[in-house]
């Protein structure tokens, strides 16, 4: 007996087999073809021949800024994260140290770092951005004590309707740095990294690197590494210990103090004539995977701060320019088969004259 079998399915080749008698076995190949009319022509109508349209094609060269530093880091969190974020980190806009401190901390919540002005102005840009882009149930951390991030502004976000708001903070800048990593819940061996706790810029430069692979940063002086970061360091005990910077920042009287809890053969220094060579070196020294690599003004901190989370999701290094890119610069960009570059900041931080020599090297 004749049988017909109609089957249903999307363009392409399917294998049905079929028993035409007992114990007898057939195999038998269908082959479908679209008979949607296209909508170039016939009389079908409809979308069935509408190619779907293009995804936007991100340019090489991208800027993120706003009209200050407050609004720069705020277009760089809604770049970092779409949707609800359900973790912020608020961190003074006017100081750099607890900020620096955690961008690991950032990076594993998947929080984008805010930075909180003085005024109730600038307050009220970080609420309004929390209000709509942040789950109310989510969890504020906010580094340092209430001279960083002042009361005042605990309570305006407590009012706003956030009430798990954590404050991480130390009696200074290298408590706080210690206090961070425990809240992270750094494991003994993991390797670690230290900064100058003068200045910002080295820790700038490591600040997306540290992040990726979940190494704390820890600041001490030039001359001597503080009591309550030598506690932290004895608790770790670090299988490496990455020091950022030159003598310069930080001497070789430091590296002798670490010789009582880590070997020798573990101590890794990165530094380089100045601020913008230790960066680069930095770069090149742990070579990221990444496609992006993200630039900013080495001659402030606002921008690379906040830019760091941003970095970190890129898998991106953070290289620090100076008022146009040096021929080291150049050269790197050019060989370092990347496919395009962030910057942060407005043309007061990363001018539109090296925007336009980052475009020559990335068309």
């Amino acid at each position: 007996m004749k049988k017909s079998y109609l089957a249903q399915q999307n363009i392409g080749t399917t294998t049905l087999t079929f028993n035409f008698s007992e114990g007898a076995t057939q195999a038998l190949v269908i082959t479908l073809k679209d008979t949607t009319p296209s909508s170039s022509g016939g009389s079908g109508g409809g979308s069935g021949g509408a190619a779907p349209a293009p995804a936007p094609v991100k340019p090489a060269v991208e800027r993120l800024s706003g009209q200050d530093r407050i609004e720069t880091a705020l277009a760089i969190a809604k770049a970092s994260y779409s949707g609800k974020v359900s973790k912020v980190i608020l961190a003074a806009s006017d100081n750099y140290p607890d900020a620096l401190a955690g961008n690991v901390l950032a990076y594993k919540e998947k929080a984008p770092i805010l930075l909180v002005g003085r005024t109730d102005e600038e307050q009220e840009k970080v609420i309004a951005y929390m209000k709509s882009d942040m789950d109310f149930a989510g969890i504020v951390y906010i580094l340092g004590g209430s001279g960083s991030v002042s009361k005042d502004m605990e309570e305006k976000i407590n009012q706003a309707g956030f009430k798990n708001v954590n404050r991480i903070g130390g009696a200074d800048r290298y408590e706080t740095a210690t206090k961070i990593a425990d809240t992270v819940g750094v494991k003994e061996g993991t390797p670690i990294v230290l900064v100058s706790g003068e200045n910002y810029p080295d820790a700038l430069s490591i600040s997306s690197i540290a992040a990726i692979n979940g190494y704390p940063i820890f600041m001490v002086n030039k001359d001597e590494i503080p009591e309550v970061v030598k506690k932290e360091i004895s608790t770790i005990k670090p299988s490496k210990v990455y020091i950022i910077g030159s003598q310069g920042a930080i001497s070789a009287a430091v590296e002798n103090q670490l010789f009582q809890t880590v070997d020798k053969t573990n101590i890794v220094r990165i530094g380089g004539a100045d601020r913008f060579k230790t960066s680069l070196n930095v770069a090149k020294y742990f070579n990221l995977s990444g496609t992006k690599v993200c630039v900013a003004s080495g001659n402030n901190f606002p921008d690379a701060l906040a830019g760091s989370s941003y970095a970190a999701n890129s898998n991106a290094p953070i290289i620090l320019l100076d008022n146009s890119l040096t021929e080291e610069q150049k050269s790197y960009l050019e060989n370092a088969k990347l496919k395009g570059v962030v910057i942060f900041g407005g043309t007061g931080a990363v001018s539109s004259e090296v925007e336009q020599e980052l475009t020559q090297i990335f068309k």
